[in-house]
């Protein structure tokens, strides 16, 4: 959720992602959030809002598609990322697909 286009800031710091409960604090998501939200608000501003997940509460969802994040540089630990996010969708029973670019970096 975000906040209407007369709500904005000149820095991130109230962009919030959350999942499972627990707030994450990530550039790369803060970027995807603004990066969806681009038009929105004036330029040079970020927008005011969060972003709430809870894999456990999705389980409408038929297909997880999972894949590093596109054209951002990024600090993440694409190995252990992809091996905790397939060990959490078997976990849970849910029905996934790791795409070519994660799987890559999971086989380094």
């Amino acid at each position: 959720m975000t906040g209407g286009p007369e709500l904005f800031r000149g820095d991130k710091r109230m962009i919030y992602i959350f999942a499972n409960g627990r707030r994450i604090q990530d550039y790369s998501l803060v970027q995807a959030f603004i990066y969806g939200t681009q038009g929105l608000f004036p330029n040079g501003t970020s927008p005011i809002g969060a972003v709430f997940v809870d894999i456990e509460l999705l389980p409408f969802v038929n297909l997880w598609r999972i894949g590093k994040l596109n054209h951002q540089k990024s600090d993440i630990d694409w190995r252990r990322f992809g091996h905790e996010v397939e060990a959490l969708c078997k976990r849970l029973g849910r029905n996934y697909y790791i795409k070519k670019d994660l799987r890559a970096a999971m086989e380094k």
